[in-house]
């Protein structure tokens, strides 16, 4: 009883092998060696332009005649969609302010805590 046991995780085991090899290879830009697909196009829907930089809620909502797809795109088209977006959070005890590329957090400031200089960040902002 505890060789076939045995057996079926040796076998369990070595297909997660393969299977972590293939998507290596994927990762690494080959194909796919199981279920290789072919590339496929990608309808992108064009963003509104406008006179106004800033976007109202109504630009945030899919247009009747945009096209949407639900297959990803490919990462250059991405990489050109998506600017760069800096984002800042405050609390009472900090501030943060993130990059929207990457989601990487590039600076954060103790608000309560005096700087190099000696001087009250409080009142230096009033």
């Amino acid at each position: 009883m505890t060789d076939i046991r045995r057996t079926i995780l040796w076998v369990i085991f070595g297909f997660t092998l393969v299977l972590l090899w293939d998507q290596w290879q994927v990762y690494n830009g080959h194909t796919a060696t199981f279920f290789p697909q072919a590339p496929k196009k990608v309808a992108t829907a064009q963003a509104p332009t406008g006179p106004s930089s800033v976007p109202s809620a109504s630009s945030s909502a899919p247009q009747a005649g945009a096209a949407i797809s639900a297959v990803p795109a490919t990462p250059a088209a991405s990489a050109a969609a998506a600017a760069s977006e800096k984002i800042t959070v405050t609390t009472d005890v900090m501030r943060l302010t993130f990059d929207t590329e990457g989601g990487s957090l590039i600076r954060t400031e103790l608000l309560q805590q005096r700087g190099d200089e000696g001087e009250d960040p409080r009142r230096a902002a009033q």
